[in-house]
């Protein structure tokens, strides 16, 4: 009686697996998956070697033949996976080490009215202000797009 992990190898089946595994591991750029493609697909490891060959020669040979036409080569190419590498360098820097020595930070007070507000973003150059509290703590954010918006509801400023 033949072995069941050595039948696979001789059944036409077989070939027809790791010919499928090596052509997708080639086109698609994925030949680790193909592996667990197969392997997962005939329910053992059997077949692991065989098509650990056929995937890497066909993965070297297809050389930059991709079936996804807009596939990038490495993940900081893909503009989907930007964020990924500017977070980690903003993990290591503070405010003050960003900000210029010479550059004065203008805040808005929690209670300051509207028309402040308004003359304030007018005769500045930044894009955000820091809301902060009597003390002196950060409460929130207050940018160009968020007055804006205020500006734009109906009724809000009677100009």
């Amino acid at each position: 009686m033949p072995d069941p992990e050595t039948e696979l190898l001789l059944n036409p089946s077989g070939f027809v697996l790791v010919g499928m595994g090596g052509f997708f591991a080639g086109v698609a750029k994925v030949p680790i998956a193909s592996l667990i493609m197969v392997a997962e697909m005939t329910g053992g490891y059997s077949l692991i070697v065989p098509i650990m060959i056929v995937s890497t020669v066909s993965y070297l040979l297809l050389g930059e033949t991709s079936l996804y036409e807009k596939q990038v080569s490495t993940r900081i190419d893909s503009p989907a996976h930007v964020g990924d590498f500017v977070v980690d360098i903003l993990d290591h820097i503070s405010v003050k080490e960003a900000l210029p020595p010479d550059r004065k930070l203008e805040v808005v007070p929690e209670g300051m009215q509207l028309e402040e507000i308004l003359q304030l973003f007018v005769h500045s150059n930044q894009n955000n202000f820091p809301v902060v509290d009597k003390i002196g703590r950060l409460k929130g954010i207050l940018s160009l797009t968020d007055i804006r918006g205020a500006c734009t509801k109906k009724n809000f400023i009677n100009w």
